[in-house]
């Protein structure tokens, strides 16, 4: 199986909350995301992080906590 990204909303003002999960991982399996965004006049926000699957194969990044990662 593939792994599939699923965001909710997609679109919207930066201060509403998102829903961002990854289907389709094999349970204990660490998977890297990395954002890009540029606000205002240039105004560059990045972030990267590594998650370890659960035993549902899913990363929900409302349930679980990055293993490691930055965020600028």
């Amino acid at each position: 199986m593939q792994a599939q990204l699923e965001i909710s909303p997609q679109t919207a003002l930066i201060d509403v909350p998102r829903s961002i999960l990854v289907r389709g991982l094999a349970p204990g399996q660490r998977v890297t995301l990395r954002t890009r965004t540029v606000r205002g006049p240039g105004v560059e926000w990045t972030s990267e992080a590594s998650f370890v699957a659960g035993a549902d194969g899913c990363v929900d990044l409302t349930r679980d906590a990055p293993a490691s990662g930055s965020y600028s």
